[in-house]
């Protein structure tokens, strides 16, 4: 009996195998089942995708939300799968995903088998002839990478590229040469590639290069390959910005130009991963950038946020991976001396970010000072595998030690009075939390040392007014978790999910690459509508809107979706501002009069 059944379902097996290939290619969609390592457990979690190679028959200049779907499905099957430090079989949901779709010889460059050090990178390819042109695709661990994690901080004195991403997409570009090399690929290649993360801007810079190389007629992938940039599919999703900005003569950022239109960045603008590097230091992503819905970029927000919601609480992990907690941030209003920042997650964290760039003053700094520290702190937690307990975890015991002791009170008032005393009075909080971390192989001296370095910085930060307002939101524990869960990759998928008709009948919103700034002068009361609908009202000197705002002493400056409609009305003029602002702030632009006028419905202020 057990030999019949066995039989039975090596049948199953292989029918279910034939049906995908014929399905494939007849060009048909198709739904399988992939899956990746979940958050912390690195287990294996299994989601539906939709996948077929008609999805290559258009221009990849063009955004495609089925295809955005797969691309984050291939960036997440590329994460490690160890369960401890057994690297051989990291790449198994890689290898899986490629068979199910079609693909085949596998191929893991030797980082992606083996225990990760500060200076590796996980790439996998595989391949397969369709028509008269054979797909290539390629995926990159973006997660479970350990001692990878000091390399993210490797930004460099000077270079085109930060320099931990930029060895990264070294390792990149040379395994798919000798890939195309040993398997003998030539003629018509089309790429499909995606990264999550860290192999996100990895595959990121590494497409950027490759199109570069195009448009000099470098054949960087090797001889005997035809390969055009509108057959290059590549999707980013939460990645950091590795590229130094070059400009064109009208001043615009080249690498955010019509060169590199088939590179497509999803960025989550609660997400500080994605802020690294800098925008302060002239960092950028290759390509174009699509914002995640938000309360900054989609007046519908609260109704598509409550869909990735219900997408979020139905994976098959969710319990792991907790309740939707960007909304739940708390902003303390503590050192703001007159100010008032109506601000998301997002806003305080973009914030935080550039005050610290301010305070560093350079990139070189940065680099003389910090960045060792940086790297060398992460090395130590991960330099014997996987910790006990995440960096969350490590996290919120600094957090606990803090409030529990009442250090948060007289830590805000060391940076206010005595800063002399704050590396005494924080150091018992880090040292408990440390102690409670059990890292293994490591010293608590060997961690205190590097964050005496760090904690350096927070002097630096408290130096300015919009700096000390956000030291306490950031010794606030319970924003830990939120600040973490902004870069769940369960989180980006239940975002995918919930913008792709797939998986929902309909997607539920549009991504957006830009949103505006309205600055008003509050020299007299005034109402800001959208559409007839009031979103914002100053009157007797008290500010109540539900956008995100920076009340300032002379001003308000709203953050507002990119979108027709909006009228300010008050009894006297108003003097107001607006700009187009993609994110970066590099890309800031006043826009003009005329502009304005029709921005706010021709209507006289």
């Amino acid at each position: 009996m057990l030999k019949r059944i066995k039989i039975k379902n090596k049948f199953l097996i292989l029918s279910a195998s034939l049906f995908s290939l014929l399905c494939i290619s007849c060009g048909e969609y198709y739904k399988v089942k992939v899956g990746f390592a979940g958050y912390l457990t690195a287990e294996k979690v299994e989601v539906p995708l939709y996948y077929g190679d008609d999805y290559f028959n258009e221009p990849s200049t063009k955004y495609n939300e089925h295809l955005a779907a797969s691309s984050a499905l291939l960036a997440m099957s590329g994460f490690s799968s160890t369960i401890g430090n057994d690297y051989a079989n990291s790449p198994r949901n890689a290898e899986e995903f490629f068979r199910v779709t079609g693909f085949s010889n596998f191929s893991s460059n030797e980082y992606g088998i083996t225990i990760p050090t500060l200076h590796s990178f996980g790439v996998y390819c595989a391949s397969k002839k369709i028509e008269d042109y054979t797909l290539i695709a390629v995926t990159t661990r973006g997660a479970g990478y350990l001692a990878e994690w000091g390399s993210n901080f490797l930004l460099g004195k000077d270079g085109q590229f930060a320099t931990g991403f930029g060895e990264a997409s070294d390792i990149y570009i040379s395994f798919l040469k000798d890939y195309i090399s040993k398997q003998n690929i030539k003629g018509n290649v089309k790429i499909w590639t995606a990264g999550y993360s860290r192999g996100g801007v990895g595959t990121n810079i590494s497409i950027g290069r490759i199109d570069e190389a195009i448009d000099n007629n470098e054949a960087i992938l090797g001889e005997g390959v035809n390969l055009k940039k509108e057959d290059i599919y590549c999707y980013c999703f939460e990645t950091p910005a590795g590229r130094i900005a070059s400009f064109n003569a009208d001043n615009s950022i080249k690498e955010k130009g019509s060169d590199f239109s088939n590179i497509h960045c999803v960025v989550n603008l609660n997400d500080m991963v994605t802020m690294v590097g800098p925008s302060s230091f002239k960092f950028v992503r290759y390509g174009k950038d699509y914002y995640l819905p938000d309360l900054i970029t989609d007046l519908n927000y609260s109704r598509y946020i409550k869909k990735v919601k219900e997408i979020l609480a139905n994976l098959p992990n969710a319990k792991i991976v907790g309740d939707y907690l960007i909304d739940t941030f708390n902003f303390s209003q503590v050192f703001n001396k007159g100010q008032k920042h109506n601000w998301t997650m997002g806003s305080f964290l973009k914030t935080f970010v550039n005050e610290f760039c301010v305070a560093l003053g350079s990139r070189e700094k940065y680099a003389e000072v910090f960045e060792q520290a940086f790297a060398n702190i992460f090395y130590l937690i991960y330099k014997n595998g996987t910790p006990k307990d995440s960096l969350i975890d490590l996290g919120i015991n600094v957090g606990k030690s803090i409030l529990l002791n009442d250090t948060n009170e007289i830590i805000l008032i060391d940076l206010q009075h005595n800063r002399s005393r704050l590396w005494q009075d924080l150091k018992p909080c880090l040292q408990s939390a440390l102690e409670k971390a059990r890292l293994e192989g490591v010293t608590v001296s060997e961690m205190m040392d590097l964050l005496k370095t760090v904690v350096d910085i927070v002097f630096k930060i408290a130096d300015s007014e919009e700096g000390l307002a956000c030291v306490p939101s950031l010794f606030n524990f319970k924003n830990f978790h939120a600040f973490a869960s902004a870069h769940y990759p369960e989180l980006l998928l239940s975002h995918i999910m919930a913008l792709d008709s797939n998986y929902v009948g309909y997607a539920y919103s549009n991504l957006k690459d830009s949103f505006f700034t309205i600055e008003v002068d509050k020299t007299s009361d005034f109402t800001l509508k959208n559409n007839g609908k009031v979103i914002a009202r100053y009157e007797n000197e008290i500010l109540d809107t539900m956008m995100v705002a920076d009340e300032k002493l002379d001003k308000i400056v709203f953050f507002v979706p990119e979108a027709e409609g909006y009228v300010i009305e008050s009894k006297e003029k108003v003097n107001f501002d607006i700009y187009l602002n993609s994110g970066e702030f590099l890309e800031e632009k006043k826009i003009s009069e005329e502009d304005e006028i029709k921005f706010v419905g021709g209507n006289s202020l």
